[in-house]
């Protein structure tokens, strides 16, 4: 498989974890976020498939619901984006546990983001995680590139206070 299908792989279900992420922080410990429908947070109006694709939906009805036109806000693009930059430098193939770190480190990330904390059941399955795989760091340049431009994404969302409070 070239490396082109990895990525555009990595980057569509990076922006799928990245937006159901996002309903884990906003519903979480008010709503069922895993068997309940995808719905417009104001109008409550259930989503369509073509209103769930991440990124692509949020263009085409340029960040308003298309059932009542709330607008959307802009914080749901930026999960979907940087879930999808986040998973691109991993393997699929050898990095089935970065999987699981880049996703517990981004829902931390977007709880911080929020709330300024996290709750302490997102910790534990990390440390978990770190502790029994072993990541191997072999990225290519343009890898490490993509790392850099997350983390100085995360670093200017800090200089706004926006992250890090917790």
């Amino acid at each position: 498989m070239s490396k082109f299908y990895i990525y555009l792989f990595n980057f569509i279900i990076g922006s799928i974890i990245g937006s159901h992420l996002l309903v884990v922080v906003q519903r979480f410990e008010t709503e069922n976020f895993i068997s309940s429908t995808s719905h417009c947070d104001s109008c409550k109006i259930p989503l369509t498939l073509l209103n769930q694709i991440p990124i692509f939906s949020f263009i085409k009805y340029k960040g308003h619901c298309f059932f009542c036109k709330t607008t959307i806000p802009i914080e749901t693009f930026y999960c979907e984006f940087l879930g999808g930059i986040a998973f691109l430098p991993l393997n699929p193939y050898t990095d089935q546990f970065s999987y699981l770190l880049v996703t517990f480190i981004f829902l931390i990330s977007i709880f911080d983001y929020f709330d300024q904390s996290f709750p302490l059941s997102t910790i534990l399955p990390l440390i978990w995680i770190i502790t029994f795989s072993s990541p191997k760091l072999s990225y290519d340049f343009i890898e490490w590139m993509l790392i850099i431009i997350v983390i100085s994404v995360f670093l200017l969302m800090n200089l706004k206070n926006k992250l890090g409070l917790g």
